[in-house]
């Protein structure tokens, strides 16, 4: 078990990406501070971490959303075609 911290220019992202993290790592706990990084405003830190996550945790994008990570590792359904009503079904309704 060890620390991870990781740097963030707004809050709404560090907490959109600790409560993230929080579900899917089941980590118990994250907080938030002021970075001690002038890159960053922001540092979302967490202890307890499993460094052997480590390498799937360096795969992920910290710059956009944890969504836009997770729609991106998925591979997305097919889409069904849109069934349409003909002109006739629609006037018998």
């Amino acid at each position: 078990m060890g620390a991870i911290s990781i740097g963030f220019d707004r809050k709404t992202d560090a907490q959109n990406w600790g409560d993230y993290l929080v579900l899917l790592y089941t980590f118990p706990s994250y907080s938030i501070h002021p970075s001690r990084f002038p890159e960053f405003k922001y540092e979302l830190c967490a202890d307890k971490w499993d460094v052997s996550r480590l390498e799937k945790l360096k795969s992920y994008d910290f710059r956009v959303s944890p969504e836009a990570n997770l729609a991106y590792s998925r591979p997305r359904p097919p889409k069904e075609p849109r069934k349409r009503k003909t002109i006739s079904q629609q006037l018998s309704t």
